[in-house]
């Protein structure tokens, strides 16, 4: 009976390590002779035969484990996400709110915006933007529309040069081919709004950013192995605009073996019909973390093809391969790779800060914190931090870096990373419950947003509290506050739910309570952090958003607007649209 509920039990697991976020399925181990397809090795296919050769062996690599465990051959489903994959970027205005931002100076695409006297509001039906007047009653006074076999996505507001950048996905031939469009408008006049250009590439959207002028496009491409022809490239290689990308713009695996592409172009503002540059980075899954200089594409690698030992053991060694990418004004350099030891929760635990990239690792034993130099080279390390524990979320700021780490307590850690070669801990601090999400708040404090654990070691609520960071070698708790009817926070995995102020001393986000989804606006004054609002959303969009203009709070879901006043915190207006 015991094998069988084993077998039961691994055949399951197999499933959802496929399924898995984590992006797992069919690593390999390169050095197997017996996963390689020796007769390929010696054909040439011409210019992208050494991509073929990879999608082939992946190829190789699933039909033998399958063939281990009774599978088909072949047989194989991979999902991917965006890695919500963030820092806060407030407007030089601080009169209204701008999107949470991974880095200061890198914009980010999101379901709403603002630009402090009209919200932009994706719309239930995911094919149109409304654009809605703030001043005075709220007016819908525009729409940006898609053709309805588009698919919106996420978004981008320049109004210092009347542009709206839509980002959408779609499908060509019967549903088969998956393809992202980035579509660019002059917004100059809402009654009159105009298409200026539209480019397009192979992949399901994985992400997008804008600095300088650009838009870096981010899509994924999962490669179906089983109907690539190696002497048919597009069966096998994907279109940026309407082009082959060529094979000097790809960048191959260190296992050699790969069964997607993450792809990023990027188009200028002054030409948006056309792809002014573009990779693509072969893998079986990763994530994306964009600097002011850099992008990174980190990618967890099982150490063995021994699925058994961390299904029946719960134990196995995980390693980072991780990619560095240069970019500047629309143009990508050299890259550059490095693998370490451990795997990042988010990407808060990695930074690129002075030319040094600094990450907190986890693995089953410990967390380990390295400071690679600018070509990927160990400079220095702090290691078997917190053993018994992971890591639950992390902030790097400045010279300083602090994280968290839970298992029945939530040790808070801040560590000196002037020195490169020689980081230090300098304090540490431990409470109850956990923070998933770290935000910098003002001079001197920094946020934390997670959960609250009680004595019993139950989970009791979200909790939001401050820590004094004045005395890196002396941590303390300011203040906190468990949101009364708040069983959830959004921060947890998206941080453009986050709202915060400091200047003003708020902090907004979404999460989920008794009977559905609320939005809290906490304040922190006199010492104290109080919720001043805790409503029920409305709507029925893919997230809520919390955004001020003025002495106003407009908390956003899709086609519903609700209007708060940030004096009394009474309800002023609302609008469906």
């Amino acid at each position: 009976m015991n094998i069988i509920r084993r077998y039961v039990a691994f055949v399951f697991a197999f499933s959802l390590i496929l399924l898995s976020l984590s992006g797992c399925a069919g690593e390999t181990d390169p050095d197997n002779k017996d996963q390689k397809a020796s007769s390929e090795e010696e054909k040439d296919y011409g210019e992208y035969t050494q991509v073929y050769r990879c999608f082939k062996n992946y190829t190789a690599a699933m039909d033998a484990e399958a063939s281990t465990y009774g599978l088909a051959k072949g047989e194989n489903s991979v999902t991917s996400m965006e890695d919500t994959d963030t820092g806060a970027d407030y407007p030089s205005d601080p009169s209204y709110s701008g999107t949470n931002l991974r880095d200061k100076g890198v914009d980010e695409a999101d379901i709403v915006k603002t630009d402090g006297e009209y919200i932009y509001t994706l719309l239930e039906n995911n094919y149109e933007i409304a654009i809605v007047d703030t001043k005075g009653d709220l007016r819908d006074i525009g729409r940006i529309t898609v053709e309805d076999d588009k698919f919106i996505r996420e978004f981008f507001v320049d109004r210092e040069n009347n542009r709206l950048i839509v980002i959408c996905d779609y499908y060509e031939n019967e549903y088969t081919d998956a393809f992202s469009l980035a579509l660019t408008f002059d917004i100059s006049d809402f009654s009159n709004i105009k298409e200026l250009g539209r480019v397009r590439q192979t992949g399901n959207y994985q992400s997008s950013r804008m600095k300088d002028g650009f838009l870096y496009l981010f899509t994924e491409y999962y490669v179906d192995t089983g109907i690539i022809e190696p002497r048919e490239a597009k069966t096998f290689v994907p279109l940026v605009g309407n082009e082959l990308l060529p094979a000097e713009k790809i960048i191959l695996p260190i296992t050699n073996q790969a069964c997607r592409y993450t792809i990023v172009s990027s188009v200028g503002m002054d030409a948006p019909d056309k792809v002014k540059d573009s990779r693509g980075i072969l893998s079986e899954y990763g994530q994306i973390y964009t600097s002011m200089d850099s992008i990174f594409y980190y990618t967890t690698e099982w150490e063995s093809n021994n699925y058994t030992d961390w299904i029946f053991d719960g134990e196995v060694s995980r390693k980072t391969t991780l990619r560095k990418i240069g970019y500047s004004k629309g143009e990508f350099g050299n890259s550059c790779s490095a693998v370490v030891d451990g795997y990042l929760n988010d990407s808060f635990s990695i930074d690129e800060y002075e030319g040094y990239v600094r990450m907190v690792l986890s693995n089953e034993e410990a967390n380990n914190l390295i400071i690679l130099d600018k070509e990927l080279k160990q400079v220095g390390s702090i290691t078997d931090l917190a053993p018994g524990e992971r890591v639950y979320s992390a902030r790097f700021l400045g010279d300083m870096g602090y994280f968290v780490t839970y298992k029945e307590t939530d040790p808070v850690f801040a560590a000196d990373l002037s020195d490169p070669a020689e980081p230090v801990i300098l304090g540490e601090l431990k409470i109850p419950g956990f923070s998933e999400y770290l935000h910098p708040f003002g001079k001197d404090k920094l946020l934390g947003i997670g959960m609250n654990v009680d004595s019993a070691g139950v989970l009791d609520g979200v909790k939001a509290e401050l820590f004094d960071i004045s005395d890196p070698s002396n941590l303390s708790s300011l203040e906190e506050c468990i949101v009364p009817g708040m069983y959830g926070a959004d921060a947890s995995y998206d941080y453009k739910a986050v709202m915060i102020a400091p200047e003003r001393g708020l902090i907004g986000f979404s999460g989920s309570g008794v009977s559905g989804d609320v939005y809290v606006l906490l304040k922190y004054e006199n010492d104290r952090i109080v919720a001043m609002l805790l409503e029920e959303v409305n709507g029925s969009g893919r997230g809520t958003r919390g955004i001020y203009i003025g002495d106003v709070l407009y908390v956003v879901n899709g086609n519903i607007i609700e209007a708060y006043s940030l004096a009394d915190y009474s309800k002023v207006d609302d609008l469906i649209l």
